[in-house]
């Protein structure tokens, strides 16, 4: 699943996107069943024309009912374009093209995964460190782990800049633990609400 954060007309997250798709298109085509991209959270109406071609959307009502009401309904697949993205000079070090980018480490990590699956995270988490991705699975400080949950969906930059440049965390990274620590809060504070009420 790609949660469409950078959705901010940029074109950032919709060559990411884009990308995405083509890959795990290509990837799924070499196995016996075929995964499917959710690209999750569209935040404009005109994203349905965008990326067109994606497996699956998921969005508000409200941006549905948009794209019902703007759109002509005359959709082609747009996974073979390659949308421009604009950079401010500041964000040279920021390694945005983890969003589209797949190298030859990544591809490397996935054989080696392939081949023989894991038994524990841990052997994971290893496992990927020895193939040159630290980046997809960071070690981080209980401080660093504290901010991630502090910050909310979109974390603090100024925080992790350091460690973004350093190839220490992948921006995608960044945003997925952000997006899985933001869900942990609001389900916490589902259940107690749910407690509250039947206790």
């Amino acid at each position: 699943m790609i949660n469409n954060k950078l959705g901010d007309g940029s074109g950032a997250g919709e060559k990411a996107v884009i990308s995405s798709q083509n890959w795990v298109t290509g990837l799924s085509a070499e196995n016996p069943w075929q995964t499917k991209q959710i690209a999750a959270s569209l935040r404009n109406y005109n994203q349905l024309e965008l990326l067109a071609g994606v497996d699956v959307f998921t969005m508000p009502p409200k941006v549905a009912a948009a794209g019902h009401k703007e759109l002509s309904g005359k959709f082609s697949s747009r996974t073979h374009e390659n949308y421009d993205v604009s950079f401010f000079d500041s964000a040279k070090d920021a390694h945005i093209e983890k969003f589209w980018e797949v190298d030859s480490k990544v591809l490397k990590l996935s054989e080696r995964l392939a081949r023989k699956i894991p038994a524990t995270g841990s052997e994971l988490v290893h496992i990927a460190h020895e193939e040159g991705c630290e980046d997809m699975f960071p070690s981080l400080s209980k401080e660093e782990k504290g901010f991630i949950v502090s910050d909310g969906k979109i974390p603090v930059h100024s925080r992790w800049e350091n460690k973004i440049s350093e190839g220490k965390i992948a921006p995608d990274t960044l945003l997925t633990l952000a997006g899985l620590a933001s869900f942990t809060v609001d389900q916490e504070m589902l259940d107690q609400r749910i407690r509250s009420i039947i206790e």
